[in-house]
């Protein structure tokens, strides 16, 4: 959604890649077979194995969340995405992990974690790259040549309370 609103205020910010069809399967292969053991792989090593760790020396879910989403948010400084505005860039890895710590911890399951991180990474591969970022030069649908950083880390967190929003109220039916 934020991704379409900044395309209707920034056009020419946007191109369509050059399409190749045997080139985009390979890429939806991949995504569809890879990305989801990666982020898998991630969320329960951060959302499993470190947060229960974590747990043995504090129960408070705030500095949980601060300390795993840190730490998970603080492995991202390295990709190179950092050099569109390191503070905005590392701000917005910090507010995810966070978030989807926060979640995890609130909802006793790192579901809802393991998806949202999914359908992030499935979505830039398959939809939207940019030049020097952790993926490269994939047949993405989309390339973008400018990124605002700041814009970026404020519709991250817009989308990360929302989300959060959405699965606590869902968490509350459930319960009822």
């Amino acid at each position: 959604m934020f991704t379409l609103i900044d395309y209707a205020f920034f056009p020419n910010d946007y191109y369509l890649n050059d399409f190749d069809a045997d080139r985009f399967m390979w890429l939806l292969v991949a995504v569809i077979f890879l990305v989801p053991i990666q982020t898998t792989s991630e969320e329960l090593l951060f959302r499993g194995f470190l947060l229960q760790w974590g747990a043995k020396f504090t129960k408070n879910p705030i500095l949980l969340a601060i300390i795993v989403g840190g730490i998970f948010g603080s492995l991202h400084f390295f990709n190179p995405e950092m050099e569109y505005g390191a503070f905005w860039v590392a701000l917005d890895y910090l507010a995810m992990g966070f978030i989807w710590t926060y979640i995890s911890i609130k909802t006793n399951s790192s579901e809802f974690s393991i998806g949202a991180h999914a359908a992030n990474n499935m979505f830039l591969c398959l939809f939207l790259t940019m030049d020097d970022t952790v993926y490269g030069d994939i047949p993405s649908v989309f390339v973008t040549t400018n990124v605002n950083a700041m814009l970026s880390t404020l519709t991250t967190i817009i989308t990360g309370v929302l989300f959060t929003i959405i699965v606590f109220r869902k968490q509350k039916k459930e319960i009822m």
